[in-house]
């Protein structure tokens, strides 16, 4: 493991900008959309974008002694400004960072991602642009109910929910994989794991308990991975250029407010 003496105030910039995109070796863009709470219908997933451009670590240190730091990079993805949010260098434990950009609650506003168009990302500095084409669908996933005209359920009833990607389901059929279906009260994120969780070939189907545990407004988290949360999905980029590899990467998940009714 790679270890850099480095001591500063702010550990995502560690000393000034050391290099560019072209001098990033054998660089490899891993563009990843994190659910996050939706409120509306629109066939869209509200997501945070996070954007790591992956280099290697071991060559570039020892060429320069040092992590890679960016700090002139701009991107976009389908068109809209993606910042940066991490120029590299060393963590607190002297490990090298990958730089990062970003669309996050924390940095930026969210993105609406739909599932009908391919993306395009781009990444660019004075030294080179990179450009990458991901198919369609690869950043995001939606369930929109199929029982019921809303998202407003009552005590005892059985909601079924169409997913977007019915391909996903075959992530289950490892022991340790988990479809969960979660109840969260207000904007608490402690949870309720709902009953009699099953899926057909396309539709998620859970029964919200009876009585309900609150009533009123909440939110439902729905995703598959284990436990304690969803897996990350990877897709190759269709086209990818000025880059080794470029990956669209997603969590199959899909957070959505709900009424609870008794």
């Amino acid at each position: 493991m790679i270890r850099v003496l480095c001591v500063a105030l702010v550990v995502s910039a560690c000393g000034s900008s050391n290099t560019d995109l072209a001098g990033l070796p054998h660089l490899r863009v891993v563009a990843t959309s994190y659910d996050e709470l939706d409120r509306d219908d629109d066939n869209l997933r509200r997501s945070s974008i996070q954007i790591e451009l992956a280099y290697d670590v071991e060559a570039f240190v020892a060429q320069h002694g040092d992590c890679a730091i960016i700090d002139d990079v701009g991107a976009t993805l389908d068109h809209i400004d993606v910042e940066l949010g991490t120029s590299g260098g060393a963590d607190e434990w002297g490990e090298c960072e990958s730089p990062r950009l970003g669309l996050s609650a924390y940095n930026a506003a969210l993105m609406n991602i739909g599932i009908a168009a391919d993306h395009t990302l781009e990444i660019s500095d004075s030294s080179r642009t990179v450009r990458a084409q991901f198919p369609a669908g690869s950043l995001a996933r939606i369930a929109t109910p199929s029982s019921h005209s809303e998202w407003s359920f009552a005590a005892g009833e059985t909601v079924t929910l169409a997913w977007s990607h019915p391909t996903d389901f075959a992530e289950l059929g490892p022991v340790w994989s988990h479809l969960g279906v979660w109840l969260h009260r207000g904007s608490e994120y402690d949870h309720i794991e709902m009953p009699a969780i099953s899926h057909s070939e396309t539709e998620i189907a859970f029964a919200v308990p009876s009585p309900a545990p609150f009533t009123g407004e909440g939110f439902i988290e729905l995703f598959i991975g284990n436990e304690g949360g969803p897996f990350i999905l990877r897709t190759a980029a269709s086209s990818c250029t000025g880059a080794d590899a470029c990956t669209a990467a997603v969590t199959p998940a899909y957070d959505h407010t709900v009424q609870i009714r008794n």
